[in-house]
């Protein structure tokens, strides 16, 4: 198990690097920002513990990752961003986020490899227009009550 302390500092996780499969971390009015779009993750579940007081947490996730998110909070909030349900597979990796947050923020957000956060808003706000578009015209084509 590795044990992560932030405090009224700033860390960042960003690029290769490998998960371990149980991380503790605890944020004290600093943030930290864990990046897991090129992380080796081992099969199975990797467990991230947290305790944020007074600070921030933000994950930032690959489309194909399933997450499964237990962290409590009071007077602060955690944020599940962009995600699409993935179903959960035993051969790949899932990231388990436990804990609470106190008077803090846990952001989670997915993001494809190389995209920064305003592209990210901009494709999907393009593949929501294209799905209502899509719709409008499944609609039109669809036939009138009665009519078979």
């Amino acid at each position: 198990m590795k044990k992560q302390r932030v405090i009224m500092s700033s860390v960042e996780r960003r690029g290769r690097w490998t998960a371990p499969k149980h991380t503790d971390l605890r944020v004290f009015g600093g943030n930290a920002e864990l990046d897991f779009r090129e992380a080796s993750l081992a099969a199975g579940v990797t467990t991230i513990d947290v305790r944020v007081t007074m600070g921030n947490l933000e994950l930032i996730l690959p489309p194909e990752l399933a997450i499964d998110v237990d962290v409590s909070s009071l007077m602060g909030s955690v944020e599940e961003r962009h995600r699409l349900p993935v179903d959960p597979d035993p051969g790949r990796p899932m990231l388990r986020v436990t804990g609470r947050v106190l008077m803090g923020n846990l952001e989670i957000s997915t993001l494809l490899r190389g995209e920064t956060e305003g592209d990210g808003r901009r494709r999907e706000r393009k593949e929501r227009r294209d799905k209502r578009r899509a719709l409008r015209a499944a609609d039109r084509r669809a036939l009138p009550p009665g009519d078979m």
